[in-house]
């Protein structure tokens, strides 16, 4: 079984990497083997890696499919790993539709199921992902209960950014609900540890969090020294989507310190990168064609 299992590893490096093409053919191949080898557990976890990336292509459908063939082939061999992960990977498919009761369900099912197996990194991201569930639900104070649970799970293991990033959630979740010191004081927590574990994403995410609560409070000037922090990091990661966001943010800041020829450039350059970004966005579609086609989707 070690080349199944060499072809799972090799197609989820591929998939975190955002690398579609790749992931979906190792996914397949490993697939196809598993079944000539009637390895019913490998088969298991490369029809929820398959679920993953029809999803990723938009093939909402498909991916339903894979999943649903997942938890069942799961529930067939008495894997509770399978099960867990493919209940989780449901309730990240509802939520993404908008159906976040229904995702609820599945990671209702799926927690207790990971608690038994001693997953803690599991545990926690599934925690996590109900928090976020019910956060869209608008019910914020259970919403803090979840990240809360996952914060103390994630305490217990080695995950360092991702206790970062559970305390960058309850200090947003603090500040959805008004109560903005705290949600200062959980933010500035998470941003040491971002930068303790080098993690520039996540610096910049609790930077641009930190300097939008400022913003509510009216203290601009604050709120302009941290989106101005961000700017650089987003460069370097290149994410354009949260540039164009800080750098609305710096020129309005900008404006409500009545500063506003410095505001200018920040403007213009925001609507550059949204340009670019439709012309980029026209490519990836038209990748994402042409790897259809060759599916035979």
């Amino acid at each position: 079984m070690g080349e199944i299992t060499a072809l799972l590893e090799t197609a989820n490096t591929y998939h975190e990497e955002g690398d579609l093409a790749p992931a979906l053919e190792n996914f397949q191949q490993a697939y196809d083997l598993a079944q000539e080898a009637d390895d019913k557990l490998n088969s298991a976890k490369a029809l929820n890696g398959l679920g993953g990336v029809h999803f990723d292509l938009g093939l909402g459908k498909e991916a339903l499919e894979f999943f649903n063939q997942s938890l069942e082939l799961g529930k067939e061999i008495g894997d509770k790993s399978v099960q867990a992960t493919a209940m989780n990977s449901l309730g990240l498919f509802h939520a993404q539709n908008g159906r976040n009761q229904d995702a609820l369900e599945f990671y209702a099912q799926a927690i207790p199921l990971f608690q038994e197996l001693d997953d803690k990194e599991n545990e926690g991201w599934a925690l996590s992902n109900a928090g976020m569930a019910h956060s869209n639900l608008g019910e914020k104070e259970t919403a803090l209960e979840f990240y809360e649970k996952s914060l103390v799970v994630y305490q217990s293991t080695d995950d360092r950014q991702a206790v970062g990033g559970m305390l960058n959630n309850i200090g947003k979740t603090y500040s959805a609900m008004g109560e903005r010191e705290k949600a200062i004081d959980y933010m500035t927590q998470a941003l040491a540890i971002r930068e303790e574990t080098d993690d520039l994403d996540g610096k910049a995410t609790t930077l641009n969090n930190i300097g939008g609560v400022y913003a509510d409070m009216g203290d601009k000037r604050k709120a302009l020294d941290y989106f101005l922090q961000t700017v650089p990091m987003l460069e370097e990661l290149d994410d354009k989507v949260a540039l164009i966001t800080t750098l609305t943010n710096v020129a309005a800041s900008f404006e409500g310190i009545g500063e506003k020829r410095k505001a200018v450039p920040f403007k213009q350059r925001a609507k550059k990168l949204g340009k670019i970004m439709k012309q980029e966005a026209k490519k990836a579609k038209k990748m994402q064609r042409e790897l259809l086609k060759s599916m035979g989707e």
